[in-house]
């Protein structure tokens, strides 16, 4: 029986990664974490929009723009890009910045 469940466990993962697209995954983090430090740097607005919140419409701007310019004009493609943004917000970004946070303390001030 223990086995059985960690077999489903392990086959659901392995489903969902396969599900996802990779390429556009990367793409979408370089995006967002290139877009997000260039507004941080030169940030002059009164009102700014939260990383999250600005990270999320790249994410499904860019999703969008896939979509379009692939070619595979089906529902399964745009879910296909719209959870690969899910993943890198909720679990991949999450893990981005504990890892960032823990390099920073290690290493030293240049």
């Amino acid at each position: 029986m223990k086995e059985s469940i960690l077999t489903s466990i392990g086959t659901g993962i392995q489903e969902t990664m396969a599900f996802i697209n990779w390429p556009f995954l990367f793409t979408f983090l370089i995006t967002a974490w290139v877009i997000n430090t260039v507004i941080k740097k030169r940030d002059k607005r009164p009102i700014a929009i939260p990383t999250f919140w600005r990270s999320l419409m790249i994410g499904v701007g860019l999703a969008l723009l896939f979509w379009s310019l692939m070619g595979d004009h089906t529902a399964k493609e745009i879910l296909r890009y719209l959870c690969s943004v899910w993943f890198a917000m909720f679990v991949m970004w999450d893990g981005l910045k504990k890892w960032t946070k823990q390099m920073k303390r290690k290493l030293p001030e240049l």
